[in-house]
């Protein structure tokens, strides 16, 4: 009966024994599926050809990656141990770097994309995502042979340079920029659609480049300023300023 008066009253009335074990036996048993689906994932992407008999089978299997991934971040931190463990990260570049280029392979493509612009906007779990940027690998994503001639990979790809860009510390630059190697393929990716014709994309490039530019890092501002594969992006943006002040004058 004070139970039936509380809850009429709006008051929220504490778990019994009973429900605490329902919902505990709920949540491991949410988890041990989990594991089980990281693992199936696993197996199948790790060796998954892409053809039009399997690329909806490819597609879904990458988009439920993300599922995953954002699910163990926020529930259970140490699945994403496991994902790292299986290489789910690796299954995907696998996808990526497909050849050859077909409309299942850019279907599927488009969903890596996706997926990994969405594990990098949602999960918050620090070593997780240094895992994934660490040993080169973000790098090998940023220069995967993606057919940027495509319409619909494009924006995706971009999306996916713009979310990379948004995780830009001083404690992750030197995931992106190999001094050794004196490269910087984000940021030179990304100058290289600067002209692009559709404007979207050139949006999202500035939007790149000032993520690059905030980031106080002596090195990799070097490299900018004074890297052959920079020289025209400057060229560049010197012709615009020119552009905009001609327009200036002419208006006044």
């Amino acid at each position: 009966m004070f139970g039936q008066f509380l809850n009429i009253l709006g008051i929220p009335q504490p778990p019994t024994t009973a429900t605490g074990h329902r919902q505990q036996n709920n949540t491991e048993e949410e988890t041990a599926r989990r594991r089980e689906q990281i693992l199936s994932l696993s197996a199948f992407l790790g060796t998954a050809k892409i053809k039009r008999s399997t690329a909806t089978r490819v597609v879904e299997s990458v988009r439920q990656v993300s599922e995953v991934t954002i699910w163990s971040d926020r529930r259970c931190p140490e699945l994403l141990g496991l994902i790292i463990e299986q290489q789910l990260p690796q299954a995907l570049h696998r996808l990526l770097v497909a050849e050859p280029k077909t409309a299942e392979s850019s279907a599927v493509s488009v969903q890596v994309l996706q997926t990994l612009s969405i594990m990098l906007d949602g999960v918050a779990d620090a070593e997780f995502l240094y895992a994934l940027f660490s040993n080169n690998f973000v790098n090998q994503l940023i220069a995967a042979p993606v057919d940027l001639d495509n319409e619909e990979v494009l924006p995706y790809y971009v999306a996916f340079l713009k979310a990379l860009s948004l995780k830009l510390t001083p404690d992750t630059m030197h995931f992106f920029f190999n001094e050794r190697m004196d490269d910087f393929p984000l940021y030179t990716t990304a100058i290289g659609l600067f002209e692009h014709p559709d404007s979207m994309v050139r949006v999202a490039v500035r939007a790149i480049t000032l993520n690059v530019f905030r980031i106080n890092d002596r090195d990799a501002l070097e490299f900018i300023l004074n890297a052959p594969q920079c020289a025209h992006f400057w060229e560049q943006i010197m012709q615009a300023i020119k552009g905009a002040c001609d327009d200036a004058f002419r208006i006044l």
